[in-house]
C-alpha cells in the first residue's frame, strides 16, 4: 500500500447533531474511548497510507490541539477548508496529497472495507477513481448508484440534477463515503471547485467513464450525523472497535 495517501473531509458543521454538533466535531466524538477520527487515523496509518489529511473547518482548533503530539501523529496533516461543501474541501486538501492515487473517506462515516483488497482492485483502475459500493438496504442513499457488468459506474441518482435510471444495469449499490480517486481526474476541477463532491465531481466523472465500482457486498455503513445514527454507533461499538 506504499505510495497512497488519504484524505479526511471532517470539516462539517454537525448540524444535524443540534446541539452537541455545535461544541463538539463530529469526527471528535468519543467512540470507544477514543475520538472517532483516532480510530480512524490509526486504521489508515497502519494501512501503510500516508499522509492522511485531515479537512477541518468547524471548530479546527480542537480537532488540531488534540493531535498536538507530531511524535505520536507523524504523518498527520491538518488543512483548515473553506468549507464550501465536501467538493470544494477535498480540491482544498488537493496540494497537500503527494501521490496520484488517494483514498477519500467522509469523517463521519464507519465503513468495514478490506484496504487491501480495495487498494489492490484500485491498482488495477489505472486511469479511474473506484467508489466503494455496499448493498445494505438500510442506508440513506440506497441503491443511489447504477453499475454495468464490467463495473463501470453508469449513473448516481445524487447528481444534480437527477438523471433518468439506466435501461440496463448488472447491479445497484449505495455510497459509503469511501472512495480512491486520482489527482490527474480532478485537475479539471481546480479552477472553479464545484461544491459538492456526490453531486457534481462523482456524476462529472461516471459522464466520462471515470468511475469503477468496488463491490463492498453487505458490509457495514454507518453515518453517525444524527442523534439516532450516533446511538445506534455507541450500541455497536463494542463490536467494531478495539478498546
Amino acid at each position: 500500500m506504499i505510495g497512497v495517501g488519504a484524505v479526511v473531509l471532517a470539516g462539517g458543521p454537525g448540524t444535524r447533531l443540534g446541539e452537541l454538533g455545535a461544541v463538539t466535531p463530529k469526527t471528535m466524538l468519543p467512540v470507544a474511548g477514543r475520538p472517532y477520527l483516532e480510530h480512524l487515523a490509526s486504521r489508515l496509518l497502519a494501512a501503510g497510507v500516508r499522509p492522511v489529511v485531515v479537512g477541518v473547518h468547524h471548530l479546527a482548533d480542537m480537532i488540531v490541539s488534540h493531535f498536538a503530539d507530531h511524535d505520536r501523529w507523524p504523518d498527520l496533516v491538518f488543512v483548515t477548508t473553506g468549507q464550501g461543501g465536501t467538493g470544494a474541501d477535498l480540491l482544498d486538501c488537493l496540494p497537500h496529497i503527494p501521490t496520484d492515487s488517494f483514498i477519500v473517506w467522509n469523517g463521519d462515516t464507519v465503513v468495514s472495507v478490506d484496504l487491501t483488497a480495495l487498494l489492490a482492485h484500485a491498482r488495477q483502475e489505472t486511469s479511474r477513481g473506484v467508489i466503494v459500493l455496499t448493498r445494505r438496504h438500510d442506508v440513506p442513499n440506497r441503491g443511489a448508484f447504477y453499475v454495468a457488468d464490467d463495473g463501470t459506474v453508469l449513473a448516481s441518482m445524487e447528481a444534480m440534477p437527477t438523471p433518468a435510471a439506466p435501461r440496463r444495469h448488472a447491479w445497484r449499490g449505495s455510497s459509503t463515503g469511501v472512495l480512491v480517486l486520482r489527482r490527474s481526474l480532478l485537475e479539471r476541477f481546480r479552477p472553479s471547485p464545484p461544491a459538492s463532491l456526490e453531486h457534481t465531481i462523482l456524476p462529472a466523472l461516471i459522464t466520462t467513464g471515470h468511475l469503477h465500482a468496488y463491490d463492498n457486498g453487505t458490509n457495514y455503513f454507518l453515518d453517525f450525523g444524527t442523534p439516532e445514527r450516533l446511538a445506534q454507533l455507541h450500541r455497536d461499538a463494542p463490536s467494531l472497535f478495539a478498546p
